[in-house]
């Protein structure tokens, strides 16, 4: 799922950077921060303190889909997510076979389209070359 959510976030962010920020503060630090533009403030020491919180990946997924042709994928990543937050926020059955059919047959090939254009994916690192 944390791949997932990875992949969709770097696609969403080749794009648009804001595309993958929760919220857009009234200031607009947080995007001043995602573009880099910390040389084009008056003060740029201000986003220092500014933490970029990504949006949650229902938020993202619903994003993605406007970009990216997800129809195939989307029921079966809306309900891995179910799942992961079933296992993470409380008990639940979990059918073992289901989950491994579900990624092997729908997420993994989604994973694989998503990167094999893309060599040089950079999570987190702000760095589009792949070096960061």
């Amino acid at each position: 799922m944390a791949a997932t959510e990875l992949l969709l976030k770097e696609e969403l962010e080749r794009i648009c950077p804001a595309l993958v920020l929760d919220k857009v503060d009234d200031d607009g630090l947080q995007v001043a921060k995602a573009f880099e533009l910390a040389k084009e403030l008056i003060n740029p020491k201000q986003l220092e303190s500014v933490e970029l919180k990504t949006a949650p990946f229902p938020k993202l997924l619903n994003r993605a889909t406007k970009f990216i042709d997800l129809k195939e994928a989307r029921s079966s990543l809306e309900k891995l997510y179910k799942i992961r937050n079933a296992l993470l926020h409380h008990r639940c059955d979990l059918d073992v076979l289901e989950v491994n059919l579900l990624l092997t047959k729908e997420v993994l090939p989604l994973l694989e389209s998503l990167t094999h254009d893309n060599k040089n994916i950079s999570f987190g690192s702000g760095r589009r070359d792949g070096r960061g």
